[in-house]
């Protein structure tokens, strides 16, 4: 049992289930996450599992708001989960031994708001969890403790987000009662060897015609659902975007060109510039999401006609 009086800082899911063993045998005082964007009903994910657990909750705009409540606690350590704010150096004094970070990667590699997303994209053979002591520069600090994972290529960001969730939270209640304790030496980053990535923007799904058909799939994995991975195209003289939702590997016959639809055996494919992607959902903006037949039927025009005529399904209207 921890003892001394904690606060747990966090918004996204990733700390779920580190604030989850943290409520079974440590005195959590105060949780504070970022406050909802538009409604009670778009809380988030920390803010309901704090409630559900009966914890103090605070939502400030900005997290120097809360520097009266954090003197009065006086806790040992802030333990800061994905909490989407810089902690200013202001409240980074205020804990007796320092507040820690736990971060979906194994820094230094990966620094940033998006660790889990650049693992994916980079085609990493493996990722993992750093808990840092936190100083006053983005996930730059001391390193407390590590435990990597070895990724099978096929993960989408949800669920790598799920598992480095639970690595994390094993990990902290390893290590939390020996840093407590002043039982663990701390280990400088190599700063050398860092790698930085920025916040997702819509514009990251963009899918360009000279891309090869592993670097869309690692895009779904990672994009999906937000921002997702899109397209355009001209459909007459109206150009729309196409969201694929639903995709997997494929083998591009070599006489359709890049960024083309096509059909083989009656099914949807977009030739890349290295192999292909057999599609089984896509939605056009503005419309429901669609079934490969149903988008064959719906917009025949989009595909590329040699394969059309050589594989047209009976249904092809």
């Amino acid at each position: 049992m921890i003892t001394e009086p904690l606060i747990f800082i966090g918004t996204g899911s990733f700390g779920l289930l580190s604030l989850g063993e943290l409520s079974k045998s440590a005195d959590i005082r105060l949780v504070v996450c970022q406050p909802p964007k538009i409604s009670a009903e778009s809380s988030s994910p920390i803010y309901h599992r704090a409630q559900e657990l009966g914890l103090r909750i605070l939502t400030p705009n900005q997290i120097f708001e809360a520097s009266e409540i954090f003197n009065k606690i006086s806790p040992a350590t802030i333990i800061v989960a994905d909490y989407g704010q810089i902690i200013p150096e202001s409240i980074l004094k205020i804990p007796k031994r320092g507040c820690l970070n736990i971060h979906p990667s194994l820094l230094p590699k990966h620094r940033g708001p998006t660790p889990i997303v650049s693992a994916i994209l980079n085609g990493d053979s493996e990722t993992g969890v750093t808990i840092i002591k936190m100083d006053s520069k983005m996930d730059h600090g001391p390193i407390v403790a590590q435990k990597s994972y070895r990724l099978q290529g096929t993960e989408m960001a949800s669920e790598l987000n799920k598992i480095l969730g639970g690595l994390a939270a094993d990990l902290l209640m390893n290590v939390l009662p020996q840093y407590l304790n002043g039982d663990i030496s701390l280990r400088e980053q190599d700063h050398n060897t860092a790698t930085y990535h920025h916040l997702l923007k819509r514009s990251d799904g963009l899918i360009e015609d000279k891309e090869f058909a592993d670097a869309i799939l690692r895009k779904h994995r990672a994009y999906f659902p937000w921002p997702g991975i899109w397209f355009k195209k001209k459909n007459g003289k109206k150009e729309i975007i196409i969201k694929l939702i639903d995709i997997e590997s494929a083998t591009k016959p070599s006489s359709v060109p890049s960024g083309s639809f096509f059909l083989s055996e009656g099914c949807l494919y977009l030739a890349a510039a290295a192999g292909s992607i057999k599609i089984n959902k896509l939605q056009v903006e503005g419309k429901s999401i669609l079934g490969s037949t149903q988008f064959i039927n719906g917009y025949s025009n989009l595909i590329y006609r040699s394969y059309v005529a050589k594989s047209r399904p009976d249904n092809l209207k």
